[in-house]
């Protein structure tokens, strides 16, 4: 059962993410135009399943803000199969959702149509005005905001010759 939708910007990023999950043994797919129509079949056909195999998975905004997925999300949310919503990169709902990719100032939608599920959104680059943008856009009511410094020693930078 895909307990989580993931929403990402970039359909190479929801691909490493998958193949990361999945070297892992962790069920995950993701939707995007790049697949072949038998692929997304099959993943459509594993969520109508009575029991789906699939634990995650990744879709873009643009395909959220289909009615047919959205329906398809209505469905897996009524048979108490969905438990979360993640967004990932949510910073590219200020930055991007006013102009270049309208589908994110939309994702708000969700709310209304899946009750009680929650909204993870995750992002390392925003401002205070771009988190009150996204807490906004997504309409979340009293929101669990966690900070953490910019200095972070698990990164770093490796230069090799």
């Amino acid at each position: 059962m895909p307990a989580f939708i993931g929403l990402s910007f970039v359909s190479a990023l929801m691909e490493n993410q998958v193949s990361a999950l999945k070297d892992k043994g962790i069920p995950a797919e993701f939707l995007s135009s790049s697949q072949t129509s038998q692929v997304r079949k099959q993943i459509y056909e594993d969520l109508e399943s009575v029991k789906p195999s699939l634990r995650l998975l990744y879709v873009t905004p643009e395909l959220i803000d289909t009615i047919g997925f959205k329906s398809r999300l209505v469905k897996l949310h009524s048979r108490g199969l969905l438990n979360l919503i993640t967004i990932d990169e949510a910073h590219c709902i200020s930055s991007w959702g006013h102009d270049f990719r309208p589908s994110y100032r939309k994702l708000s939608t969700l709310r209304s149509h899946l009750p009680n599920i929650p909204v993870l959104a995750l992002t390392a680059t925003a401002a205070p005005k771009v988190q009150n943008d996204i807490i906004g856009s997504l309409s979340l009511e009293s929101p669990l905001v966690l900070k953490s410094s910019f200095n972070r020693p698990n990164i770093y930078y490796e230069g090799q010759i």
